[in-house]
């Protein structure tokens, strides 16, 4: 099961991955925090386009 609350592949889920890790180092959060803050913003797109 996906960590992310948004349609994943396996490619598509390396590629937040890699988001999420980048937002740890730039921005000196957990990565629990990057992945709950892309979930949140990105859920907002997805409901524009679902």
């Amino acid at each position: 099961m996906s960590k992310f609350q948004m349609l994943t592949d396996e490619r598509s889920e390396e590629f937040l991955e890699l988001i999420a890790n980048d937002m740890v180092e730039l921005f000196h959060i957990t990565l629990e925090e990057a992945i709950g803050r892309m979930n949140r913003e990105w859920r907002v797109l997805w409901g524009l386009f679902m």
